[in-house]
């Protein structure tokens, strides 16, 4: 499957459509070569994102790695941007730096991205009268995800999924008028005494909340009729305030901070399961603290009480789409050696080097 998946990948570079869609790169490197569908220079993601069709099948963008960044980004169209990931190959080292990014339409998914300091993901900011549909936020490195809270302005259909959300001192993920939010397998780390998450009805699966163990790393904000089942709580302070009612928490875990209890019982919050208060989830290399490294590993060991609860691992190592923090699904393509000719009738060889990530 992993062969096909790249296969089929590297055919749609080569012939820059697949289904319909353009794929462009934007590539800021110093010195990268522009060509068809490529834009390079400061600009190059905005201007190939200014290029892509507003019209379905929407295209594609790949981000080349860089160690400049990319700078603030507008979505508004839908399209599919991607990167090379979190924790890129070693022998790639870069990343696709680009922040903040402010997405504006429905039908976008952003893929493999990280900000700098000033990185973040704002949806709805442009205003108006209007609910943004099917947007996917995947496998990035971002300080924040939020929403504007003008009420005219809705979300549906969104998946936040396999992220490290940075938070330093910011809102960590702040939604409004929504409608089906997944918030699943991520490492959210608890930066703020008055909470980190914010919203009514999410469904909040199999995510590690990290923080310095004290009531400054305090996990949620104002959560409203949300669902917290198999999280990890992890020196991030979890007893809740008045603001945060009628939510269900069942077959979570919290350890080492000085609000390890969960508030199931108060302002209407109930639990349909037991959860685990107290109890060290056992990470084979996993610190409390509010900064995240390519050093940290936060498996479980072989006896953590986090493994197989209720059919599936407390955390983001478990559920439907485990944690993987070593890349994105594009490979990086190095060269492409094309012969100029061939005879009638024969078979067109082509060699690709990729490195995969």
């Amino acid at each position: 499957m992993k062969k096909i998946l790249q296969l089929t990948i590297l055919l749609f570079a080569l012939t820059g459509t697949l289904f319909g869609q353009t794929l462009y790169v934007a590539n800021n490197n110093p010195g990268a070569a522009s060509g068809t569908n490529v834009f390079t220079g400061s600009t190059a993601l905005q201007d190939a994102i200014a290029a892509a069709s507003t019209v379905a099948p929407f295209d594609i963008i790949y981000v080349v790695p860089s160690s400049v960044a990319y700078g603030q980004i507008t979505i508004d169209r839908g399209i599919t941007i991607f990167g090379i990931g979190i924790r890129p190959n070693k022998d790639i080292g870069k990343k696709s730096l680009v922040g903040p990014v402010y997405i504006n339409s429905s039908e976008v998914r952003i893929s493999g991205l990280s900000g700098p300091t000033n990185g973040g993901v704002f949806m709805g900011w442009s205003g108006g009268d209007t609910t943004y549909v099917n947007i996917i936020i995947e496998n990035s490195y971002m300080r924040e995800i939020r929403q504007t809270n003008v009420a005219t302005v809705g979300l549906d259909n969104l998946l936040i999924r396999n992220n490290i959300v940075f938070n330093d001192g910011w809102q960590g993920i702040e939604l409004y008028t929504t409608s089906t939010v997944n918030i699943t397998n991520n490492v959210i780390y608890c930066n703020r005494s008055t909470g980190n998450i914010y919203g009514d009805g999410l469904q909040i699966f199999n995510n590690l909340f990290v923080g310095d163990g004290t009531s400054t790393s305090r996990a949620v904000a104002t959560a409203k009729n949300c669902t917290f089942d198999h999280n990890i709580f992890y020196g991030a302070y979890v007893t809740l305030t008045s603001a945060s009612t009628g939510n269900v928490w069942d077959d979570n875990l919290s350890f080492g901070s000085t609000g390890d209890t969960f508030s199931v019982g108060s302002y209407s919050n109930t639990s349909n399961s037991p959860n685990l208060e107290g109890m060290d989830p056992m990470f084979v290399d996993m610190p409390k603290s509010l900064t995240w490294t390519n050093a940290h590993d936060f498996s479980l060991q072989a006896l953590s009480p986090a493994l197989n609860v209720n059919g599936t691992d407390i955390g983001p190592s478990g559920g439907a789409n485990p944690f993987i923090s070593e890349g994105n699904i594009l490979p990086l393509i190095q060269t492409v050696t094309i012969p100029a000719t061939i005879p009638v009738g024969s078979d067109l060889p082509v060699k690709i080097k990729a490195k995969g990530n």
